[in-house]
């Protein structure tokens, strides 16, 4: 790419890509290149030359899964690793590694193994009689923050199954398809670990310092056919000084973009409307009034991990974790299709702190004594049973943890589709008590003063020029209170230690 060259040459003139190597070189850390499609070996051969010339040192398969290769080696030790297993890797890869002298992990779809294109079984079994080692590249190359954590496990039981059975060898490494950030989430890697793997590898670019057994690892993509000064802009740590410089500066813009920004990223919205969202976050002014109350208790107490129960759309998980009132969010939506659509937000924004389980919290398992935080907005009176859900929602909760609910006492807007006849406040405190929880706050406030005005809101979505009217809805949502129809209840509690 021409910005690449244009980059690599800036920082040989400048002499960034050498300072970089210099810091490389005192900490020598282990890197990890990556190759897809290789057109010819010869050009393979040429590129590995030039990495030995910039003083990486070919590590071999055994001593990297020792992890004591780091104390006893100089130079900067380089993993040459290949992803999908196409013929490509078996016919231009193998020859330009046995030319240099290395070994390389050959990750595999294991599902492909034996189509046209893709090595065959026996292929394998020679690569991992030959020295090389063969890891996992899942089953069928689904994005893993695009499916659950069921589906999560399938892929990675399977294909470490059905390659240790082609190769007679334990498969120890798996690598994510796509790899980079947002195509998978802190629940995926978790799942791999719990999987068996010793090692787990992205294609985000890094350094890996000292990484043991049970280590998530970066990998710099490469193209064989590179010059000197873009494969030294890359292997120099320039590109990823550069790189990781980029994602702060955007993340410390996202941290101050207004509630609502999200949903700029919605394949739903375009033209003027995501421009406009883009910019000021002006959407969605319901869920902005019921999030209002909630989020003035999380910025007076952070967070390591929330749980949003009902999360719809995931805006309220967006929001807490680019806000840093949680390290970590997940959403629960019993919706397929909303959990869909915030998983590809999620991807979008290249955010792996914010998951989405789609799960009804009434029936499915959800877990224990793992979130610090459960907050509820606007569900519970949705719920066929309210007690039993929120003893689920307390059994997620650490000792200490904080517990938001914010529900309507009397009826709800849609009769015809959910329960009429809801719980009211006294009796959700109570129970709470009886499990454990300590009440901090109970308001009420009212509700249909707003509805008209929302009801304009939804309008204009619908015709344009009404858009000049949410600066004074916003305004106006700051100040009245909202409900889908009679009183709502604020509750604040937490779990007792």
């Amino acid at each position: 790419m021409r910005k690449n060259k244009f980059a690599s040459h800036v920082a040989k003139v400048t002499g960034f890509s050498a300072l970089m190597h210099r810091i490389q070189l005192r900490r020598r850390p282990l890197r990890v290149i990556t190759y897809h499609s290789i057109l010819s070996s010869e050009s393979l051969y040429h590129q590995l030359c030039m990495l030995k010339d910039l003083r990486f040192f070919p590590l071999a398969v055994e001593d990297f899964l020792t992890t004591q290769w780091h104390r006893n080696q100089e130079g900067i030790p380089l993993l040459v690793t290949f992803d999908d297993g196409t013929e490509d890797h078996l016919r231009h890869g193998v020859p330009a590694l046995e030319k240099a002298g290395m070994k390389g992990i050959f990750f595999i779809i294991a599902d492909r193994v034996g189509r046209k294109g893709y090595m065959q079984a026996h292929h394998l079994r020679e690569l991992a009689a030959a020295g090389h080692l063969v890891g996992s590249h899942s089953f069928t190359h689904p994005r893993f923050s695009a499916i659950n954590r069921d589906e999560m496990k399938k892929e990675l039981v399977d294909s470490r199954k059905l390659l240790e059975d082609m190769t007679g060898k334990p498969v120890e490494t798996f690598a994510f398809p796509y790899g980079r950030l947002g195509d998978f989430n802190f629940a995926a890697v978790e799942e791999v670990f719990s999987a068996g793997y010793k090692f787990c590898f992205s294609a985000v670019r890094g350094w890996n310092q000292n990484p043991g057994a049970g280590s998530f690892l970066f990998r710099d993509s490469l193209q064989p056919e590179w010059s000197k000064n873009e494969t030294a802009f890359f292997m120099s740590g320039a590109a990823q000084f550069v790189y990781h410089g980029m994602v702060k500066v955007r993340d410390l813009s996202m941290s101050v973009m207004p509630l609502g920004f999200e949903y700029a990223f919605y394949p739903r919205w375009r033209g003027v409307a995501r421009l406009l969202i883009a910019l000021t976050g002006l959407v969605d002014l319901p869920a902005r009034v019921r999030f209002q109350r909630a989020l003035k208790e999380l910025k007076k107490n952070r967070v390591e991990v929330l749980v949003d129960i009902g999360t719809g759309l995931g805006l309220f998980p967006f929001y807490v974790v680019r806000r840093r009132f949680a390290k970590k969010a997940m959403g629960i939506e019993i919706n397929p299709e909303a959990v869909v659509q915030a998983r590809e937000v999620a991807r979008r924004l290249e955010n792996i702190r914010v998951h989405f389980e789609e799960k009804d919290i009434e029936k499915d398992a959800l877990g224990y004594g793992f979130a610090d935080c459960v907050v509820c907005l606007e569900t519970l009176q949705y719920m066929q049973d309210p007690f039993e859900a929120l003893n689920r929602m307390v059994a997620l909760l650490t000792d200490g943890g904080l517990l938001l609910l914010r529900f309507h006492e009397k009826d709800v807007r849609d009769r015809d589709l959910f329960r009429r006849n809801t719980v009211s406040g006294e009796e959700v405190a109570e129970h709470l008590k009886t499990q454990g929880m300590t009440i901090y706050t109970f308001q009420r406030g009212p509700g249909r003063v707003m509805r008209s005005l929302f009801q304009m809101f939804d309008a204009s979505l619908k015709f344009r020029p009404l858009l000049l009217l949410y600066p004074l809805m916003v305004a106006f949502s700051r100040f009245l209170p909202y409900g889908n129809a009679g009183e709502y209840v604020f509750i604040k509690a937490r779990k007792k230690s």
